[in-house]
């Protein structure tokens, strides 16, 4: 409501917890006001039931091939309306992670599907504002587009966000602090935890998986799109396809960091939330593992 009401800019100056990522809100207020044209923010659920119609549609446009994107389609729709947790976190509630599942897989997508590349990595880029798991992988993707030669020249385009952050913190939000999550953990103490093996909680990865095999339709997705790539390894990969098998495996690495070290005592059910992080993601690396399968049948 601050957000629609009052900007964007408004909202973060009067947030209750300063420093809160506000970049799904400002979504989801947009597509209020696309939906009724008023800034009197009401949650209605079309507008966020939108973003199944929107996931489908980007399914389909991911590849060129007929029986690839209807069978990752069937499998998307079944997934996710056959499970009220599913249908909740990503196309039925406020939650971040619908919005920001389709922004980042839309983003991945024009990454290397659009002419005008420049823009695509500048926009990839704007997503350093939302929450820091995806703040992680954009880090974590400048090394990797900079070895690969093709999109090196594109890398100061995907640092451009961090650096329109850097300078908003550094003049009109500089009363403000920033990232109120990362503030919480002692990067340092943290570092040399898992460098020396001490303070952890290893046992927490098994609980983790425990928990994960429990949602048996997402465990067979996973353990399905691990066996395409480990079979597909025998032909050459494309470099968007390593990218895409590098943002899913280094978020649950991730994943597992974090619940060994700095949140070792905490719930264990809340991981495989941020495993879905990237929930889109998965099905679009799915169409292009399935269009290998099918050339290689042709």
């Amino acid at each position: 409501k601050l957000i629609s009401k009052n900007g964007y800019l408004f909202s973060l100056q009067n947030n209750v917890f300063e420093g809160y990522s506000q970049f799904s809100s400002y979504f989801h207020s947009i597509f209020h006001y696309l939906n009724f044209f008023t800034n009197n923010f009401e949650y209605y659920r079309s507008t966020t039931n939108v973003l199944f119609f929107l996931s489908i549609l980007l399914i389909f446009e991911s590849t060129k091939d007929f029986r690839s994107k209807i069978l990752t389609i069937i499998l998307y729709i079944c997934l996710t309306l056959n499970s009220d947790w599913l249908n909740f976190l990503m196309i039925d509630s406020l939650m971040s992670e619908g919005i920001l599942n389709y922004l980042f897989a839309t983003l991945v997508f024009s990454i290397f599907k659009e002419e005008n590349k420049s823009l695509s990595f500048f926009l990839f880029g704007f997503l350093i504002f939302s929450k820091q798991f995806y703040i992680t992988l954009i880090f974590l993707s400048l090394p990797v587009f900079i070895v690969y030669k093709n999109y090196r020249k594109f890398t100061i385009f995907l640092a451009s966000g961090y650096i329109f952050k850097t300078i908003s913190y550094a003049t009109r939000l500089n009363n403000l602090e920033r990232d109120h999550h990362i503030r919480q953990i002692d990067i340092q103490d943290t570092f040399f935890d898992l460098l020396l093996f001490r303070n952890l909680k290893i046992e927490n990865i098994v609980l983790i998986l425990k928990n994960l095999a429990k949602d048996v339709p997402l465990s067979l997705f996973l353990i399905l799109i691990f066996i395409l790539y480990l079979n597909n390894l025998k032909t050459k990969n494309t470099f968007e396809l390593n990218y895409l098998f590098f943002l899913i495996v280094i978020n649950i690495i991730l994943i597992l960091l974090l619940y060994i070290s700095v949140w070792r005592y905490m719930e264990l059910e809340s991981p495989i939330r941020f495993i879905l992080n990237l929930y889109l993601i998965k099905f679009i690396f799915l169409t292009k593992l399935l269009d290998i399968s099918n050339k290689d049948k042709i």
